[in-house]
């Protein structure tokens, strides 16, 4: 029965370790969020540093012409680092009519030409991964950016997956509360 003050204190105690699941749940979430973006922060720095490493040995292999010893250590150690960029993003390479490498995202935005790389930079504010200027986000149609690698994954978990698991968080926080309110 509605007056019974057993069951109304259970049902207070019940709402009440409701309430703070839901809590905890919202803090794993944000934690999740910090998570993510620190990982992309990570893996964008990553990027960066290969990019110039390959740059450097790109512009190596070129100079010496292609002749020696020497190339075939630095063909093995461009190749070491296109395999460790791989891991990353996906990407696609080719050599330029000085014989230096050239990367460019799958969708054909340049990473590195000219021996020049394009310094990669992720803003948590709106969630976009950009290559100098070029918005290279994953995910975002009529982009020319990434589809592949860590960085989509963490950049998905972080613009899609964890806010729609808030977004679904919240909405049930709203009903229990819509129905409490009309129980009582």
């Amino acid at each position: 029965s509605p007056a019974d003050t057993g069951l109304q204190r259970a049902t207070v105690a019940d709402a009440q370790e409701l309430a703070q699941a839901l809590n905890r749940a919202g803090g794993a979430l944000d934690a999740a969020m910090g998570r993510a973006e620190e990982g992309i922060v990570a893996d964008v720095s990553a990027v960066n540093d290969r990019l110039g490493r390959i740059a450097a040995l790109s512009e190596r292999l070129a100079s010496s012409g292609g002749n020696g010893e020497a190339p075939l250590s630095v063909h093995d150690a461009l190749g070491a680092e296109l395999d460790a960029l791989a891991e990353y993003m996906d990407v696609t390479t080719r050599t330029d009519g000085h014989g230096r490498m050239e990367v460019f995202t799958s969708g054909g935005t340049a990473l590195l030409t000219g021996g020049r790389p394009e310094t990669l930079r992720f803003d948590a504010e709106s969630g976009t991964l950009w290559a100098g200027s070029v918005d290279i986000t994953p995910g975002v149609s009529g982009k020319r950016g990434i589809s592949e690698g860590s960085i989509s994954g963490k950049v998905a978990l972080y613009t899609t997956v964890l806010p729609e698991m808030q977004a679904q968080l919240d909405e049930t926080a709203r009903a229990l509360i819509s129905g409490m309110e009309a129980a009582d």
